[in-house]
């Protein structure tokens, strides 16, 4: 399932990014790399998912969400 699906509440965990290099190196910089725990706090139809992972909260756009696999 992709981050773009999960209902605001929910916990999940980053299993893959299906990006390029540039994707993934934004990513991991922001600490979001496989394993990561998320919780989303906000999703809005179509568009940015607000999103909770160690010590901070980061703002997603639906496209870059829709590469993130989680479970």
């Amino acid at each position: 399932m992709t981050l773009s699906k999960v209902e605001s509440g929910n916990e999940v965990t980053l299993k893959s990014i299906n990006g390029g290099r540039h994707l993934k190196a934004k990513l991991y910089s922001m600490g979001l790399v496989p394993g990561t725990r998320l919780y989303i706090l906000s999703r809005e139809n179509r568009g940015r998912v607000l999103v909770r992972a160690r010590d901070g909260n980061f703002a997603l756009g639906y496209g870059m969400a829709e590469k993130i696999n989680v479970e």
